[in-house]
């Protein structure tokens, strides 16, 4: 399980999996208590969500000027949660693991910038620094880095990868 982590964090896109044109928010975060989706192996999983670290990043998020979107309850329960965020799990955890959705609209017009992106992440690195008690929460971002950390005969370009992580490094987004 994740570096001994009591949930994961994951940011992820949303290829119409969740969302659709009736509502397509630049940002949004899932706290409900569980959620299900498509393996890549086949199949599918819940995961359990973690309820309590959701509503802290929602207003967490709003006193930092975020007006992020939410739900408790998957939009489309016959589709499930998009591959963004079922490839980490499947990879990195054994689904008992509680994770967070963070929903990120990277597709459809209008989508946040990367500057405004960026404003997130560091927003919830506030909010996580701030939490009380010893929660150990470990973050991912899907996607353009990578959906499937470890997996076997997956394509890198670890020079463009590092080359972006040493920009954020050093304060460049």
């Amino acid at each position: 399980v994740a570096s001994a982590a009591d949930v994961l964090l994951v940011f992820g896109d949303d290829q119409l999996e969740c969302f659709d044109f009736r509502n397509y928010p630049a940002f949004a975060v899932y706290a409900g208590d569980k959620f299900q989706g498509s393996l890549a192996r086949g199949g599918s999983a819940g995961v359990p969500g973690h309820p309590q670290l959701a509503a802290s990043l929602l207003t967490g998020l709003m006193r930092r000027g975020f007006d992020p979107a939410f739900s408790l309850d998957m939009p489309k329960p016959d589709r499930g949660i998009g591959h963004a965020f079922l490839r980490p799990a499947e990879s990195l955890t054994d689904f008992t693991l509680p994770i967070v959705p963070v929903f990120l609209n990277c597709y459809y017009a209008p989508q946040p910038t990367a500057w405004r992106c960026y404003q997130l992440g560091s927003a919830v690195r506030e909010i996580i620094a701030e939490l009380p008690g010893a929660l150990r929460v470990a973050v991912v971002g899907s996607g353009g880095l990578w959906h499937t950390p470890r997996a076997k005969d997956a394509y890198l370009d670890e020079a463009f990868d590092r080359a972006m992580l040493e920009a954020m490094a050093r304060g460049n987004a």
